[in-house]
């Protein structure tokens, strides 16, 4: 388990002010508020961005995440101030809805979000690059490529932002 804060963000904003928002909290990823909430990746908003897609609001998703409500605490046992008090309960309760994020706590624009497992929260707990791989992965891409739409290692196309001139 890890617990990582994000920035919360409304669907109706533009992709960049998004990626702005990760950008200045070092963060690979947002939540995104639409309703329910969904973990959005860097990588997925530098590829939205390359492909011409202005709105946040579609921008594909990564992953679901679970709301922790106040019956969730008392049900689980969960410390909502320092999660890793409770990891193992967070962890089982994380299983029991078969999902890997839950927004624990928030304020206006930043959630406190649990992981599942700590190789989750090191992914989205770092720096987005400024290019990103549009492979199965969209793993990061750290040597700029020498032209927009390079090809990575893994045969897959290289997308950054801003575009590579």
């Amino acid at each position: 388990m890890n617990a990582v804060h994000l920035p919360l963000l409304p669907d109706d904003i533009k992709a960049e002010t998004a990626l702005t928002a990760m950008r200045w909290l070092k963060k690979a990823a947002a939540i995104r508020q639409s309703g329910n909430l969904h973990l959005v990746s860097a990588g997925a908003v530098v590829v939205a961005l390359a492909n011409r897609v202005t709105n946040f609001g579609y921008v594909p998703l990564k992953s679901e995440v679970r709301e922790v409500t106040v019956q969730d605490v008392s049900r689980w046992g969960l410390d909502t101030v320092d999660p890793h008090q409770t990891e193992t309960k967070y962890e089982q309760y994380l299983d029991h809805y078969g999902t890997h994020y839950a927004v624990v706590d928030s304020v206006p624009g930043l959630a406190l979000v649990v992981t599942r497992h700590e190789i989750e929260g090191n992914e989205i707990n770092k720096s987005p690059t400024a290019c990103y791989c549009v492979g199965v992965n969209e793993h990061e891409h750290n040597t700029p490529p020498t032209r927009d739409h390079d090809t990575c290692h893994c045969t897959y196309e290289i997308l950054c932002w801003p575009p590579v001139r």
